[in-house]
């Protein structure tokens, strides 16, 4: 049943959460991204694979609890060089880069 409810999900067209963002954060955040996460979140966060979940379109929430896992030492997270990427971020930078992927979009 898992299997065919992923199925039926993977073939959906995503739509993103209805989000309103701060502009300055939008802006400082394409900054932050462009400097520090484009390599594998391309595209804005919109690229996805088996290791790299979608993040554009997300809610500015979400996100910013997932970057504070990664820098959180005592979580133990398979992505290293991810913990690397946000671990020197203050709380404005994170929530800087989520303003920016939750602004993404489709």
């Amino acid at each position: 049943q898992i299997a065919s409810l992923a199925r039926h999900y993977a073939k959906m067209k995503w739509t993103s959460a209805k989000i309103e963002t701060r502009p300055d954060l939008v802006r400082r955040g394409k900054a932050l991204h462009d400097a520090r996460c484009s390599t594998c979140h391309a595209n804005g966060g919109r690229k996805a694979d088996s290791t790299l979940p979608r993040i554009a379109g997300q809610p500015v929430e979400f996100i910013e609890s997932e970057i504070r896992r990664y820098q959180d030492p005592a979580v133990k997270l398979p992505n290293r060089f991810m913990r690397s990427a946000v671990e020197t971020l203050n709380a404005e930078e994170v929530s800087a880069l989520a303003h920016y992927y939750a602004a993404q979009g489709n």
